[in-house]
């Protein structure tokens, strides 16, 4: 369910009208994604915001969502949460870093790479957050990898075309 929810708000930002919006802080945006629920909560699950994506993933994301509609499922190639790398979260031992990209030349875009580690479950997980700025629309994800100890590596654009 959190999946549909997640889907809905990355793909209602993607459609945003095309404008820089230098608010966007990348490292911000996953601290947020990845923020403690209330004390208490036991039925708490991580923050839903948006997200923005670049068209190209929007896109990809949008047309899974179609293909769950097609299928009758709901559930097109992507069957998991890939923000925790699984179907439900119980997320410990939070770490988020910012990682530096160069450019090598002057007309390069800015880049950022924030990669949040954390064991889900006790199981070792790493989500990184590919991040190009666009001079129309601001700070936007291009992609997103994730790592768990079994083994599991994965591209989110490439989950979304090809399906696991």
């Amino acid at each position: 369910m959190r999946l549909l929810k997640t889907a809905i708000l990355l793909l209602g930002f993607w459609a945003l009208p095309a404008h820089a919006d230098d608010r966007v802080v990348p490292l911000e945006v996953v601290q947020q994604l990845y923020a403690e629920p209330e004390a208490g909560d036991d039925n708490a699950e991580i923050v839903d915001i948006p997200m923005p994506m670049s068209a190209e993933l929007g896109d990809l994301l949008s047309d899974d969502q179609a293909r769950g509609s097609i299928n009758g499922t709901g559930i097109g190639h992507l069957d998991f949460d890939w923000m925790v790398n699984g179907q439900d979260a119980k997320i410990t031992n939070l770490q988020i870093k910012r990682v530096a990209v160069t450019a090598l030349s002057p007309d390069d875009p800015k880049r950022e790479i924030i990669v949040a580690q954390f064991d889900n479950f006790d199981d070792p997980t790493r989500i990184s957050y590919f991040w190009k700025y666009d001079a129309d629309r601001g700070w936007l994800i291009e992609d997103v990898t994730g790592w768990s100890q079994d083994g599991l590596v994965w591209t989110l654009s490439l989950l979304l075309k090809y399906g696991q």
